[in-house]
């Protein structure tokens, strides 16, 4: 997410809705309609990766992660614009 374009407070409620799994569904129920599921699967590879302690590992998801949202013709092509 954009700590730039949101107050602190937004992230918060994001945070908070990330942490409740029910929360986390229905969120991405709501992503799922509104076709940017992308963008709730991005925020858990996200999170995964700033989980994970080892630089092998790390480095491994993150080139996951680039073919999965960046790369062209990616499968979940995120919108960096």
């Amino acid at each position: 997410y954009n700590r730039w374009k949101y107050g602190q407070e937004e992230m918060d409620v994001l945070d908070q809705i990330w942490k409740d799994h029910e929360a986390r569904d229905l969120f991405q129920e709501y992503c799922k309609h509104e076709f940017s599921l992308e963008n709730s699967y991005f925020k858990i590879q996200v999170d995964e990766y700033l989980a994970i302690a080892s630089g092998a590992a790390r480095e491994k998801l993150a080139k996951e992660m680039f073919d999965m949202f960046f790369a062209q013709n990616a499968t979940f092509q995120v919108n960096l614009s």
